[in-house]
């Protein structure tokens, strides 16, 4: 619409300004009229550049609006924030101090993921789960070599542009304690 209006003014202009130049071709000899005309051609000029001028800006605004980063926010996990929440998903430090600390975060694990295990059953499923949150602890705090690439998967990341999934943070999944639904119930099948 604006690409439109702007080409109807400078349409205007010029064939405003045309017409005043034919206008003073004929009367050469009246020099007051033709001096007259050709500032009404120049007032009906500028007026149409005027109007070409405001639909530019109003369509430049319409772009600028449209093309500012959505707000994610609402979309935004922990791997966006700076501190990730204590919903036993996130694997830190101190979660692998000790066998007890992983302990704590299998429990805190097994409840986010409203799992209900016997002791004997969390027994034989610890040294996965051990295994799978080094796995993840030491995934989430790999130095990248290519610093540049790094700080463009973050500025995209924050804009909730798509990133590879080398530059993200992974957390512990619902399969991470080996209870492979596949796997559970082959004996079933064979």
């Amino acid at each position: 619409m604006a690409s439109r209006l702007v080409r109807a003014a400078h349409g205007a202009s010029r064939v405003a300004r045309l017409a005043a130049a034919a206008a003073a071709a004929r009367r050469d000899d009246e020099g007051a009229s033709s001096r007259a005309a050709s500032l009404a051609a120049s007032r009906v000029a500028r007026s149409a550049r005027a109007a070409a001028a405001s639909a530019a800006a109003s369509r430049r605004r319409r772009i600028a609006d449209l093309s500012k980063p959505p707000d994610n926010s609402h979309r935004l996990s922990f791997r966006y924030s700076t501190e990730p929440p204590d919903d036993g998903k996130c694997v830190t430090k101190e979660d692998l101090e000790s066998d007890e600390a992983v302990w704590a975060l299998f429990e805190r694990y097994c409840k986010s993921y409203k799992r209900k295990y016997d002791d004997a059953e969390m027994v034989r499923r610890f040294h996965i789960f051990k295994f799978n949150a080094k796995t993840t602890y030491c995934w989430n705090n790999y130095l990248y070599k290519d610093v540049k690439e790094l700080a463009r998967a973050k500025r995209d990341r924050d804009l909730g542009l798509p990133v590879d999934s080398w530059y993200l943070q992974k957390e512990l999944g619902q399969f991470d304690d080996g209870g492979d639904p596949l796997t559970q119930n082959r004996r079933y099948y064979f």
